[in-house]
């Protein structure tokens, strides 16, 4: 769905969108940006005015999360941390290709 153009459409935008997902997507975030940047009203104000199903505190995360990273896109979850730090590998990779039994070893045996 392209971006809103008038109050009316922009409403439904923003309602119909976020109907089905507990969060907003990048195009709505884009959109709660422009917003606030060129109307020049606050979270509450825009909230109020609009009458958005959108709380005013995930409008200022919004802009929070544009004024510390530059993007309106979430940030990637990390995940599990890595078992091995980079030089852990390293040093792994050269103790098993040191010599033709290191090779040999399986993965149990070279963890005990």
């Amino acid at each position: 769905m392209d971006a809103p153009s008038d109050k009316h459409s922009l409403e439904e935008y923003l309602q119909l969108q976020q109907a089905g997902t507990k969060d907003l997507t990048r195009d709505q975030r884009l959109v709660l940006l422009a917003l606030t940047h060129y109307t020049q009203r606050s979270a509450r104000q825009l909230v109020r005015e609009l009458n958005l199903h959108i709380d005013h505190s995930t409008i200022s995360r919004v802009q929070k999360h544009f004024e510390l990273f530059g993007t309106p896109s979430k940030s990637r979850r990390t995940g599990r941390t890595p078992y091995f730090t980079p030089e852990k590998l390293k040093e792994l990779e050269a103790f098993i290709t040191s010599n033709s039994t290191t090779q040999r070893l399986s993965s149990k045996e070279i963890t005990h």
